[in-house]
């Protein structure tokens, strides 16, 4: 079976879509937002940087280009600090209103860490249409934060340089993409807060991630052996989502050759072809995964889907080679 493929350019470097069934799968990493050139045993290098990924300790801004981030709580009796952390992830390719079925952010690790250092972490979002990089003028904690938010309980051992997910944050995407003003290519901010006082601790209960500026130590030692002192763009912050567009509009090159109503539906579909022909029916729900499908062999029919429970759906028709898909309310 033949699908349409939305042509959906990357706007920027390391920005990647793609479509199956109407679900779209963004990648957006961290990018830069400047730059400086140094020498470095005579040649001219340029170095990239970025104030999109940020550190705060307690009530003061850390430095805006680091190696590394660090977001929890460090729990030494000289310190006692919150560790936040915040992040902004700039054109991102998602329309206004769209459903969002996953979301995360991979981070890879900056130190090795022990199942006994758990790292509570309570990640939000920006509230605002588009998202401003940091300063270290104006505190991560500051910023008008998303009432949807995730709390993120990191209880697993991790390894040196590995890559981590945090919990799924769609939530928070969604409040953020459902704003009068949000549009696609928009910017949105995440942060993450270390939770409150948690008192003098013999490990540290925060996390260290690779930041934009990563650079892997040669002095230390991974699963693979020692650093090489180079950066590694693939370990930037991404951001990972998956999404349903929401109307005709955001899907490019579709062709409506069925009308489906009423839409939205106690449960009963009617279905009316342009033309005869097999056409293949399939439902899928928000996390993408197929729940019923039929065969239509006739011009006008009904379809029976009162066995899925209310939520909402996507519909893929596909009809002489040529596929149509659209948003399904079942009351």
């Amino acid at each position: 079976m033949k699908k349409i493929l939305l042509s959906i350019m990357a706007i920027f470097l390391f920005s990647s879509v793609s479509l199956i069934y109407g679900q779209t799968d963004v990648e957006v990493f961290i990018k830069a937002t400047d730059s400086t050139v140094t020498e470095v045993e005579g040649t001219t290098v340029t170095v990239y940087l970025s104030s999109d990924d940020v550190e705060q300790e307690q009530d003061k801004m850390d430095a805006l280009f680091d190696d590394d981030l660090d977001a929890g709580w460090d729990g030494a009796e000289t310190d006692l600090l919150k560790l936040h952390v915040g992040l902004r992830f700039t054109e991102v390719p998602i329309p206004q209103g769209s459903t969002i079925g996953s979301a995360c952010v991979e981070m890879w690790s900056h130190e090795a860490k022990n199942a006994e250092d758990v790292c509570n972490l309570n990640i939000f979002g920006e509230a605002t249409d588009s998202a401003e990089t940091f300063t270290l003028d104006a505190l991560i904690t500051d910023r008008t934060m998303t009432t949807a938010t995730v709390r993120w309980e990191i209880a697993e051992a991790w390894d040196l340089w590995r890559p981590y997910s945090t919990a799924d944050i769609s939530p928070i995407i969604q409040e953020i993409v459902n704003r009068d003003g949000w549009v696609s290519g928009n910017a949105l901010a995440l942060i993450f807060l270390g939770e409150d006082n948690q008192g003098p601790t013999l490990t540290e209960n925060a996390r260290e991630f690779e930041s934009f500026e990563n650079i892997a130590d040669a002095s230390d030692v991974g699963p693979d052996g020692p650093g090489d002192g180079a950066n590694h763009p693939e370990r930037v912050p991404k951001l990972m989502v998956t999404y349903f567009p929401t109307s005709v509009e955001d899907v490019k090159g579709q062709q409506q050759f069925v009308n489906i109503y009423p839409n939205p539906s106690n449960g009963i579909l009617n279905l009316s072809f342009q033309s005869y022909g097999d056409t293949q029916m399939k439902i899928f729900n928000a996390k993408g995964q197929l729940v019923m499908s039929a065969e239509i062999t006739s011009e006008t029919t009904t379809w029976d889907v009162s066995n899925l429970q209310s939520g909402i759906y996507f519909l893929e028709a596909v009809q002489n080679n040529k596929t149509f898909t659209q948003k399904l309310l079942l009351k």
